[in-house]
C-alpha cells in the first residue's frame, strides 16, 4: 500500500483538460493536492503518461502528466506543484480575477494577454 506525503483535499471543482491531441474535455476534480489531482475520464480519452493541460477553478494552464488509471478514474501529477496561495484560493471556491495581485495566485497561471 502506498503512503501519501500530503493528504488529499476532497473537492468538486469544475475544470477542463486539453489532451496532447488538442481535444478539450470538461472535468470535475474529485481531489486536489499541490502535486496533482484526480478526476473521471469515462471516455478514456487520456493515455497513461501522456501530457495534459488543465484549467482548474479559473486558474491555469497547469501542465501535468497522467500517472494512473483505475477504471474511469485518473490521476495526474502537475509538472510544477501548485503554490500554497493558489491551492487555498482554488479550494475556497472564489473566482480568480485578472486584477488580483495576491502573492502566489499568479504563479502557474501561464502567460497573460492584455485585452483592450
Amino acid at each position: 500500500m502506498q503512503t501519501r506525503k500530503i493528504d488529499r483535499n476532497q473537492v468538486s471543482i469544475p475544470g477542463q483538460c486539453r489532451t496532447m491531441r488538442g481535444q478539450m474535455i470538461d472535468i470535475q476534480l474529485r481531489d486536489l493536492t499541490p502535486g496533482g489531482c484526480r478526476f473521471a475520464d469515462p471516455a478514456r480519452a487520456l493515455l497513461l503518461h501522456a501530457p495534459v493541460t488543465l484549467m482548474i477553478g479559473g486558474s491555469g494552464p497547469h501542465n501535468a502528466r497522467l500517472r494512473w488509471r483505475e477504471g474511469d478514474e485518473v490521476g495526474v501529477a502537475f509538472d510544477r506543484p501548485l503554490p500554497d496561495a493558489l491551492l487555498h484560493h482554488i479550494l475556497s471556491g472564489k473566482p480568480i480575477a485578472a486584477s488580483q495581485s495576491h502573492p502566489g495566485l499568479t504563479q502557474g497561471l501561464g502567460p497573460r494577454r492584455l485585452v483592450c
